[in-house]
């Protein structure tokens, strides 16, 4: 997962498999980032059951966590147009949704490793589907033999935009600089 146009935890596809996630009245919260601090609970009773019988395994484009400095909405917020205000307004919500979820379900998906990729999308299907986060440069790499392949290389050209802070995040760059 990666390149996502939201920054919603996830919250939307979970809808689309039966998620309800509602505020303190008991009624739906609306969907979109921007209304994820109105979460009081998570409902999962309504979960698509086919859910239940597949192992899920979410490969990240980056390691990022859902929260904090270098999290889904202060990262990638500003990259899908967000300005100060809205990063602030998001990051604040993604901190109510792992708050709700660590209470409700005894999970801390804050700081896993890559539950930031696709706007919090692997949280979410980390917490939901019991999906396990891979960081997805190093699978990759690993399934190219890239260490190999480089081997004898005099050359290795990549197709990352540039070489910035980024990188660090898990970006495809990142195995061919460690190798």
């Amino acid at each position: 997962v990666g390149g996502s146009a939201t920054v919603d935890g996830g919250t939307g596809a979970l809808r689309a498999l039966g998620v309800r996630f509602l505020n303190r009245r008991g009624g739906e919260v609306r969907q979109g980032g921007g209304f994820l601090a109105s979460i009081e609970t998570i409902d999962v009773s309504l979960l698509d059951r086919r859910m239940k019988n597949i192992q899920f395994s979410v490969i990240c484009d980056v390691n990022n966590p859902l929260i904090g400095r270098y999290g889904a909405a202060r990262i990638f917020g500003p990259q899908k147009g967000a300005d100060r205000k809205m990063v602030e307004l998001l990051e604040r919500g993604l901190e109510r949704y792992a708050s709700v979820i660590k209470k409700q379900f005894g999970r801390d998906i804050s700081v896993i490793p890559g539950s930031g990729a696709a706007g919090g999308l692997a949280a979410g299907l980390a917490v939901f589907l019991d999906a396990e986060i891979i960081e997805g440069s190093r699978f990759i790499a690993k399934k190219l033999g890239l260490k190999k392949q480089m081997r004898d290389a005099d050359l290795v050209i990549t197709g990352e935009g540039k070489m910035d802070g980024q990188v660090k995040f898990g970006k495809a760059l990142l195995p061919v600089i460690e190798e």
